[in-house]
């Protein structure tokens, strides 16, 4: 599988692979000052993209886990 960094928004990477796209919510929302918790509710809430929504766990900078 190839990875390929589209991006960097706060330090952390949007990354593509062959077959699919990965967008970290978190660190876009907290970059545009806008409540995380809410925009994962309406991405969650919409009939189109809560089929292709995946809830992963990251590894910051500092080691700690992150939903």
């Amino acid at each position: 599988m190839n990875t390929k960094i589209i991006t960097r928004v706060n330090n952390v990477d949007i990354v593509a692979t062959s077959d699919e796209q990965l967008v970290p919510i978190r660190p876009i929302c907290e970059a545009l000052g806008i409540d995380y918790k809410v925009q994962w509710q309406k991405l969650k809430d919409d009939e189109d993209l809560s089929s292709t929504m995946v809830l992963s766990t990251t590894v910051g900078a500092d080691g700690k886990e992150r939903v």
